[in-house]
């Protein structure tokens, strides 16, 4: 998926590297589904949550269109 690379570059430009839970969550958003993310405080659950949706507003401009 283009989408994750273009996630995963960018934490690469930080020093940082996604955590599993991430990756699952954000392929799982890019497919149209859904779920709960439950970890511990400062684990990353804010990232895991919006970089999906971030990536494919960045990556699909017909995506971008209009009010989200």
């Amino acid at each position: 998926m283009k989408e994750i690379d273009w996630i995963k570059s960018w934490f690469n430009k930080r020093g940082w590297t996604p955590r599993e839970f991430q990756l699952e969550s954000w392929k799982s958003y890019l497919r149209g589904q859904n779920g709960l993310i439950y970890v511990s405080t400062g684990f990353g659950k804010t990232l895991a949550g919006c970089m999906g949706a971030l990536a494919e507003l960045a990556l699909n401009q017909e995506a971008a269109a209009g009010i989200h």
